[in-house]
């Protein structure tokens, strides 16, 4: 068995795989022989043929004057850019394609990553235009479409953290991420009240640490644990090296463990990847509700062996953008179809109610309608209806409408 998880950002990327049941992922070194993890998320061309260098060598090719370096290949395929390179233009998508094929190509001097069980690709803020990129550029590579999936960051610090010793996150746990122009913080807790119990990962900014000022990075410290219990706290990027905050971590060790490091997320990825291959215990214990999960049952009543019952359509806790569904139904007397929307963090239910304009009007079960369901977001419904009519005695007259609901209104 083999399992993968793809760090994906705009800066750098960082793939880790498991190869056996109870092995605990392993981060792919750039150069065998080292501990360097980090690929720069960049292609450069060499001057003058059509020969694309990726990562660290494609930095060192543009410094030298050799190539054309291309950066930010994420946010260009999400906008949908043309780059020109020398008179010739290239959709960012393919670049970002290349790129993602050459990095693969390093996994296959580990294990062959084209007989992976589950590939899960993670990326800082997974929104539509994300999840779009990703299902386009995975079409292209030589893996099935069911091994793959996508998650945020977020995401990938909840599975990381599920899989690490309970001690460890008995209260909360931090992660303090040094970023370009801020320090982001994610606060991971767990109600253990309901059943299963629930995880929220709440984010927060606060001043960047790129002065390397141990006096400001303390203060926001001291803010971050001011009346709560905090079991471990995770320094993620490269300006917390160099031994400059000595203070700020004198204080996070205070009857905390502190860990510091890069590669989190790609090994958070990469347990995700583990859970999808044998799911277990943990994933029947622990809900996780990011932002793209889905924070309501959909479902419907309907009449089944003459007995009133409920049917499920969407169950809270699955990413938004997995949720696809087709389903036939007869119609009873009333022209309307009613989803049951039930919230499950402790809101009331409510009922939306799609009337079926401009449907035939037919005897009691004797209008057959297919029904397809998909989300257009976290908080959008997006349902299609058909009439496919009754055999000879009631053809189909082509009926059909689409509606959008909005799971929760404002």
């Amino acid at each position: 068995m083999v399992v993968m998880g793809y760090d994906l950002n705009d800066d750098i990327s960082q793939v880790s795989f498991c190869g056996a049941e109870g092995e605990i992922p392993s981060t792919l070194p750039v150069t065998a022989g080292t501990e360097k993890y980090v690929i720069p998320t960049v292609l450069a061309k060499k001057n003058g043929v059509n020969q694309w260098i990726f990562g660290e060598d494609a930095v060192t090719l543009a410094k030298d004057g050799g190539g054309v370096l291309v950066d930010s290949l994420l946010t260009k395929a999400k906008e949908g850019r043309i780059v020109t390179v020398e008179d010739q233009e290239y959709s960012a998508l393919s670049l970002l394609e290349l790129f993602l094929k050459r990095t693969l190509a390093l996994v296959n001097l580990v294990v062959p990553w084209q007989l992976a069980d589950f590939i899960v690709f993670t990326v800082e803020e997974l929104n539509a235009e994300a999840v779009g990129v990703l299902s386009q550029v995975i079409k292209e590579l030589p893996v099935a479409d069911e091994k793959v999936r996508f998650q945020s960051h977020v995401e990938s610090f909840f599975a990381y953290m599920i899989h690490q010793p309970p001690e460890l996150w008995q209260n909360q746990v931090l992660i303090l991420e040094d970023r370009e122009d801020s320090l982001r913080t994610y606060r991971f807790s767990v109600n253990r009240k309901t059943k299963p119990m629930v995880v929220r990962i709440e984010g927060k900014n606060y001043p960047p640490v790129t002065d390397r000022d141990d006096k400001k990075f303390l203060e926001s410290a001291h803010d971050l644990m001011k009346n709560q219990a905090v079991s471990s706290v995770y320094l993620i990027g490269d300006g917390f090296d160099g031994g400059w905050d000595r203070e700020t971590l004198r204080f996070l060790c205070m009857g905390r463990r502190v860990f510091q490091g890069k590669n989190l997320y790609t090994k958070g990825a990469c347990y995700s990847a583990l859970d999808y291959s044998r799911p277990g215990e943990l994933q029947e214990n622990y809900l996780f509700l990011g932002n793209d999960k889905l924070k309501c049952n959909i479902g419907m009543n309907v009449i089944k062996d003459g007995r009133e019952s409920y049917f499920p359509l969407a169950d809270a806790g699955v990413n938004w953008y997995d949720i696809h569904g087709e389903y036939e139904f007869l119609l009873g007397r009333e022209r309307e179809l009613r989803l049951r929307l039930t919230p499950i963090m402790g809101k009331d239910v409510r009922w939306a109610v799609i009337r079926l304009l401009g449907f035939p009007d037919r005897p009691e079960r004797a209008g057959r309608i297919k029904m397809k369901i998909s989300m257009e977001s976290e908080n959008s419904l997006l349902l299609s209806i058909e009439d496919l009519g009754f055999g000879e005695l009631y053809p189909s007259r082509g009926a059909c409408i689409h509606e959008k609901i909005e799971l929760f209104e404002e």
